[in-house]
């Protein structure tokens, strides 16, 4: 195993019975962990969000940032995910 540890949790379902976690390697593991931190990041985050405050919307990363700076949002501030 890498020595590298992420800081997500990684559940794979697989639809076949002759497989077992065990057979799970490392190297795929940590593949799946290199395409999840290629779009996992915060550039998405922004690009993929908008704040609402109250009745302004924007999706300038500045102001993204500065509200998920702490651990809730302020009120009547919402995050919208755009996809």
């Amino acid at each position: 195993m890498s020595t590298y540890r992420y800081q997500r949790d990684i559940i794979l379902i697989i639809n076949d019975e002759t497989v077992r976690p065990e057979a799970i390697d490392d190297s795929r593991v940590d593949a799946i962990n290199s395409i999840i931190s290629y779009v996992d990041n915060i550039d998405s985050f922004c690009r993929a969000h908008e704040l609402v405050c109250r009745n302004k919307i924007t999706s300038k990363r500045s102001k993204i940032l500065d509200a998920i700076e702490h651990e809730q949002l302020k009120p009547f501030r919402f995050l919208i995910n755009k996809n």
